[in-house]
């Protein structure tokens, strides 16, 4: 053995100790000879045994490392490695998933030796400083104390939380980090909190909604080449119907090209011919308004009657439109016919809805003579809950699980749980069986308490219709039906009762 060299490295051969004292059979291959390995069987764990070794962290904290675990030896002396007075500490692991069991070859990648293995999956960004999101929580963070167990299992001592935990980590199939967060674990929680959190009131907040839905159809108007200062053209109606997402009041819009991909068949239609400036808006506009109205009635042309139109969009055509915004009006003009472009500048800002509305040439309508274009939000109003903090200390215990058991040994009867030979714990077939068929739910108070009060307001409100006969069912003034009662009280066990928490 070298002489400045009294931390030595072991692997772990049983751990099997007969005293049950956590003592070690391990081999130091850098100080035992190989002649140690060939003991009979029969001298283990006797005083013949050269490769005992005794933990030295005290018995109370009981960490007993698996066969083939890394440990790291002491001896007393470096003059006397081979007598009983050696001690082990159980090793390094490379990875935190590996704490049910790390190998002998696997502990060393965090040691100068292993700098040729692969190293570990960092979980913590050095930077940001920021656990992934799979493992949040899982691992004790730097500051805190923990306990952690061969599994799942741990205690966590934060500066304000004893946390018992069970089943922290499930399964995943990503290679490098093959765990992920359980945040259905089971676990106990004690806890001390500097400020208390106390009921300040109420307070009544006003939020604008809306419901996101599909226009139902669409106004198009659309002017055609020609070279005289007259406006030749026509106007479209169109029912909308699909799930397209630009269908939708909160991306319809000028800008969105509604008919595209689509084989929608027009409704109903007008042309005109040699119309001036103002006989077009005209007409355009009062096409809008008949489909606002549900009856389109224009001098010269068909009637046409219109339902469920609402909400609705009208603009311009799509290449009409992009004509009228594009920024090289020569080539704009050539390539749409020569449509002069100061025809729609004069005529887009004229098609409205109604002359009072800010916006012109396009305009979404959701319902019949709207106040506004556009989305027209509702305000619901909603009483909430309001909270406050004291420089109150308070305490707080709880439990949580899929399933929670409160059993007492001196339940008698048909309660009686016999928990003969429990001590190291329950296993899950017997809690789902036995333990479940003698156990009852837990009742849930304010519920209980909401039952009750509707018991107490029907037997003070219900009617006969006539004496000796069963109430009215469906009683129509105020006050608690039997139908309703009868409604309640067979969902009672399920709102009532808390079938996942138990008592004998």
């Amino acid at each position: 053995m070298e002489q400045n060299k009294n931390i030595r490295i072991g692997r772990v051969l049983n751990n099997q100790d007969p005293l049950l004292l956590g003592r070690l059979r391990v081999y130091a291959p850098d100080g035992d000879p190989k002649e140690y390995l060939e003991i009979p069987k029969s001298e283990w764990w006797s005083s013949k045994d050269p490769l005992i070794y005794i933990p030295l962290i005290p018995y109370h904290l009981h960490v007993t490392p698996s066969e083939d675990e890394y440990v790291h030896l002491i001896y007393s002396t470096d003059k006397e490695p081979y007598d009983s007075n050696k001690f082990y500490i159980p090793g390094p692991i490379s990875r935190p998933w590996r704490n049910l069991k790390d190998t002998f070859n696997g502990s060393q990648a965090v040691l100068s030796n292993g700098n040729n293995l692969q190293q570990a999956y960092q979980p913590l960004n050095p930077t940001t400083g920021k656990v992934d999101v799979n493992i949040e929580g899982v691992y004790p963070k730097p500051i805190d104390n923990a306990i952690l167990g061969r599994g799942s299992s741990d205690v966590i001592l934060t500066q304000q939380d004893v946390l018992v935990r069970a089943g922290v980590t499930l399964p995943s199939e990503n290679p490098e980090l093959p765990v992920i967060k359980n945040d259905k674990r089971s676990f106990v929680q004690v806890s001390t909190f500097p400020l208390e959190t106390v009921d300040t009131g109420t307070k009544t907040v006003t939020e604008k909604t809306f419901e996101d839905v599909n226009i139902k159809s669409y106004v198009e108007w659309y002017i055609t080449p020609n070279n005289s200062l007259d406006y030749d053209g026509y106007i479209n109606f169109y029912y909308i119907n699909g799930n397209d997402e630009k269908f939708k009041i909160s991306n319809v819009s000028q800008n969105v090209n509604i008919l595209e991909g689509q084989n929608f068949l027009t409704a109903y239609t007008i042309n005109f011919n040699s119309k001036t400036l103002d006989e077009t808006k005209e007409l355009i506009n009062q096409f809008i308004k008949g489909v606002n109205v549900g009856f389109i009635n224009i001098n010269g042309y068909p009637t046409f009657a219109i339902e469920n139109q609402f909400p609705f969009f009208y603009g311009l055509e799509y290449s009409n439109y992009l004509l009228l915004t594009s920024d090289d009006t020569t080539t704009a003009s050539i390539i749409n016919n020569f449509i002069p472009i100061n025809k729609l500048e004069q005529l887009y800002p004229q098609v409205t809805l109604n002359v009072a509305f800010q916006e012109k040439g396009n305009g979404l309508v959701t319902r019949k003579n709207p106040p506004q274009l556009g989305i027209i939000y509702d305000e619901k109003q909603t009483t909430i809950n309001t909270f406050g903090s004291t420089p109150t200390p308070v305490t707080y215990s709880l439990m949580g699980g899929d399933r929670i058991y409160l059993l007492s040994h001196r339940s008698e009867d048909k309660f009686k749980v016999d928990l003969k030979d429990t001590l190291y714990g329950i296993q899950e077939p017997q809690l789902a069986t036995e333990i479940y068929q003698k156990t009852n739910s837990m009742v849930r108070g304010d519920e209980l308490l909401s039952l009750l009060n509707l018991i107490v307001n029907f037997l003070l409100t219900h009617v006969h219709p006539f004496p000796g006969v069963a109430p009215i069912k469906e009683y129509p003034k105020k006050g608690v039906s039997a139908l309703e009662l009868e409604t309640v009280i067979k969902n009672a066990q399920n709102t009532i009762l808390n079938q996942n928490i138990r008592i004998n």
